[in-house]
């Protein structure tokens, strides 16, 4: 482990540069307010950068607040991963935070061109930390005393014609469900904890957080086969639907062969495109019964 900046990958096939700085100065407004139980907390505020910024003012990215970003957090204070997500305002916090020890924190990020800075400060000075390049994630020694703030700054790369975004929002509907108004019927079930892929198990892959939804920043433009989402065992139908994200009503065109369990998309440069994958379970029924009927006789 060092402290500094490099290229890393990710686990799950993310590749992110993680810009760790040794000292700055805190925005103005950007110190954590302190919790007033004596225990620790870390407050996290994500902003995304125009894509290929490269300038060493991130101010400049400040009020482009990160929406619906996931962050783990893994410590001697919990028995598990820890999840947090960010709001509407990027902002989002781990609090109560009651043992002494170093603690790993970690944005969920999936896209293959996408790089971040971060940045910790306590009190309004900076605050060192570590972060482990294998795993790509911070490492905070923490006291219960801590009230710490954590801004990360998530820039897309620019690919010549510009990077695309591409979101799944994954709904489950009611058994037997055949349409035709999907939206209405099942948008507001959104299925969490479901991996989706790009191509491959191998590529790019990301879980759907506890909306339902997950995205994928910073693709190259190129074709892409997306798919995942609950067990096909258990699913008898999947419907897609995709449109431009900022105008939902407006059909974005993609393929799916029948008997597939994923769907063909071609991002362009400055795409940004939501797909509702929509998922209908298999009719169990009730379960088969049946009648046995026992004989017994006794012999001479």
């Amino acid at each position: 482990m060092r402290s500094g900046s490099a290229a890393i990958r990710l686990a799950a096939g993310v590749a992110l540069g993680l810009a760790l700085m040794a000292a700055f100065a805190p925005f103005a407004g950007s110190r954590a307010m302190a919790q007033d139980n004596g225990l620790a907390s870390i407050t996290i505020y994500t902003a995304i950068c125009p894509p290929g910024f490269d300038g060493d003012d991130y101010g400049e990215c400040y009020d482009n607040p990160g929406a619906n970003i996931e962050y783990w957090l893994t410590g001697p204070a919990f028995d598990d991963t820890v999840v947090a997500e960010t709001g509407a305002s990027g902002f989002t916090a781990f609090e109560n935070i009651d043992v002494d020890g170093e603690y790993a924190l970690q944005i969920q990020i999936p896209g293959d061109f996408v790089s971040i800075a971060a940045f910790c400060s306590a009190g309004g000075s900076n605050f060192p930390f570590e972060y482990d390049e294998i795993v790509g994630t911070i490492l905070l020694d923490l006291t219960t005393s801590d009230d710490l703030r954590c801004d990360f700054y998530i820039t897309p790369d620019d690919q010549g014609a510009g990077s695309a975004n591409l979101t799944i929002h994954n709904r489950v509907c009611p058994v037997g469900f055949t349409g035709p108004d999907f939206f209405n019927a099942c948008h507001d079930n959104p299925v969490s904890g479901q991996v989706f892929y790009l191509d491959s198990t191998d590529g790019p892959q990301g879980t759907t957080n506890a909306a339902g939804d997950v995205t994928f920043a910073g693709l190259a433009p190129d074709s892409y086969f997306v798919f995942g989402g609950p067990p096909g065992d258990f699913i008898d139908v999947t419907a897609i639907f995709c449109a431009p994200t900022a105008a939902p009503g407006a059909p974005f065109p993609f393929s799916q062969d029948d008997g597939e369990a994923g769907f063909t998309i071609a991002l362009a440069g400055g795409d940004d495109v939501t797909c509702d994958f929509y998922s209908v379970p298999v009719d169990q029924g009730a379960p088969d019964t049946g009648t046995l009927t026992i004989y017994k006789a006794t012999c001479p």
